[in-house]
Parts: structure tokens; C-alpha cells; sequence
């Protein structure tokens, strides 16, 4: 199976489903899913919305577990950062920081060994959340750097 990669404005969630032909094949009891929602920094609220986020989960309302997975970084403790989405989470629905996953798997990325989580190689289904954001050098102040990234997971 291939990736399908959409590239939506928050509002446009739907549309990026009809985009790829809809979830039906992929809302089955059998399968679980894994979001990667990505967050930065929790005080610059750019990531992905509780509204997005339970938009994607309600969209697979026949999967048994769905884990919302994000990682140590230098802006924190992943399972800290997680809790801004506390409302999204149940029974069916957990948190889980990658970083702390005892159960790992030595990949080689770049010419570089990593060691990745178990849940990123037999999740059913993945999901990447993760939304563009802008970075500001004014340290001259004729020259601003801007830029936006699209990442996850590694940079």
C-alpha cells in the first residue's frame, strides 16, 4: 500500500477525506490507528486542534484502540505535552509518549541509527497531524528569516 499524503487548512478535514477516496476500507473493527499530532511548544498553540483531533477519531468510530502518540523534545516530556488534548481521551482513546516505548527497533535513517517505537511498525493505520509553523530570526534588523516546516515524527 502506498502513502497518501493531503495537505488540508484546519477546517478542511472532510475534504482531504474525499480526497482519498474516503475511510470506509479503513474503519474496520480489526484495525487500530496511530495519530501523530506534533506540538512544539504547548504556549504557542500552533499544533493541532482538539477539534481536528476528535474530528479524526470520530471518523474511525468502529476501531477498538487509537493511540495519540507524541515524543520527548527540548520543549518537553511528551505524555506533558500531550495533555492539552485531555478532552479527546478515553477508554478507547490513550495518550502514548514514543519516548518512553521500552519495545524498540534500531532503523537507519539519514546513515544514522534510531530507535523507534514499536507502535510505528504495526499501527494499522497512521495518522500525521502536524501542522506548518513559522520561524522568525529579527536579530538584524533589516533581514527577517522566515520560513514554515511540515514535519514530524524525525525533522
Amino acid at each position: 500500500m502506498k502513502s497518501i499524503v493531503v495537505v488540508v487548512d484546519l477546517e478542511s478535514y472532510l475534504d482531504a477525506i474525499e480526497v482519498i477516496g474516503g475511510l470506509d476500507e479503513f474503519n474496520q473493527p480489526e484495525n487500530d490507528l496511530t495519530i501523530k499530532v506534533g506540538i512544539y511548544n504547548i504556549e504557542t498553540e500552533i499544533c493541532t486542534t482538539a477539534k481536528t483531533l476528535n474530528t479524526v477519531i470520530d471518523s474511525f468510530d468502529q476501531l477498538p484502540s487509537i493511540r495519540v502518540v507524541e515524543s520527548d523534545s527540548g520543549a518537553g516530556h511528551g505524555l506533558e505535552r500531550l495533555k492539552i488534548w485531555d478532552d479527546c481521551y478515553t477508554d478507547r482513546v490513550i495518550p502514548f509518549n514514543l519516548s518512553d516505548d521500552e519495545i524498540t527497533k534500531e532503523v537507519s535513517i539519514a546513515g544514522e541509527m534510531n530507535p523507534l517505537s514499536h507502535v510505528l511498525f504495526k499501527p494499522n493505520l497512521f495518522i500525521s497531524t502536524h501542522v506548518p509553523r513559522r520561524y522568525e530570526n529579527t536579530g538584524d534588523e533589516d533581514l527577517m528569516n522566515m520560513g514554515s516546516i511540515i514535519k514530524n515524527l524525525l525533522g
